[in-house]
């Protein structure tokens, strides 16, 4: 587990901004309003999370589809699933 690389992660998803999430939702075909992606970012900047926690990521994926739906939660979920497999991090995730 290289610790370096999950603070790089962590310090990402604290300073992420709604338009670089709109970005990535739009590579991904994930649409997002501009109200949905802000209080997308308000959730990640929280401190009482680790994203690298399956149950603290769960909450998360939860709270999304209460912003948006199930079906764009799903969505991101499956992305990060495909992320996780494609970079071989599968063990960075308890």
């Amino acid at each position: 587990m290289n610790l370096v690389l999950k603070q790089l992660v962590r310090n990402k998803l604290q300073q992420i901004t709604a338009l670089e999430l709109k970005s990535y939702a739009n590579e991904y075909n994930v649409p997002l309003t501009d109200h949905q992606a802000q209080q997308i970012v308000n959730i990640l900047r929280q401190q009482n999370y680790d994203p690298f926690n399956k149950e603290d990521l769960a909450i998360k994926f939860q709270q999304l589809a209460s912003i948006t739906d199930q079906v764009t939660a799903d969505k991101a979920k499956a992305i990060l699933d495909q992320f996780i497999q494609q970079y071989g991090v599968a063990e960075w995730f308890k």
